[in-house]
């Protein structure tokens, strides 16, 4: 009977999904909105505005979230509106951003509608480094 008990128990806890256990190797998880100001990086710039709308710049594309951006537990995921730069007029198109924010930082995965995927890391208050692109 026990035994039975036990194993119900860690069925119970699987099915709540891990976003509900706290991250051992994340003391501060984010939770709401994001911080207002920019969050930027190697080749990564975000701009969150007050409504946690944020503006992407990077390496030959820009864009905006599709809606106010939130962090739940530390975990964000969002979707962009963007225009590419390949050379030639923009191409409009959509991103995904997966990641989770802890304290000041922001690691996340960039997929794009076209298939491209980039990890990448942004800090709170850090501006962006990003390189011209060499297509324009």
């Amino acid at each position: 009977m026990r035994l039975s008990g036990v194993l119900l128990g860690l069925v119970a806890v699987m099915a709540m999904g891990a976003t509900d256990c706290p991250d051992p190797d994340c003391p501060d998880p984010a939770e709401g909105l994001l911080t207002p100001g920019v969050w930027g990086g190697e080749n990564w710039q975000l701009d969150v505005d007050p409504e946690g709308m944020i503006r992407v710049h990077t390496y030959c594309a820009s864009g905006s979230s599709q809606e106010p951006v939130f962090a739940e537990n530390g975990y964000v995921a969002f979707g962009a509106d963007m225009i590419f730069e390949f050379g030639g007029p923009g191409r409009p198109g959509e991103a995904r951003f997966d990641g989770r924010v802890c304290g000041d930082t922001f690691e996340f995965t960039y997929m794009t509608d076209y298939g491209y995927t980039e990890e990448a890391v942004v800090t709170f208050g850090t501006e962006g480094r990003i390189e011209p692109c060499p297509y324009l």
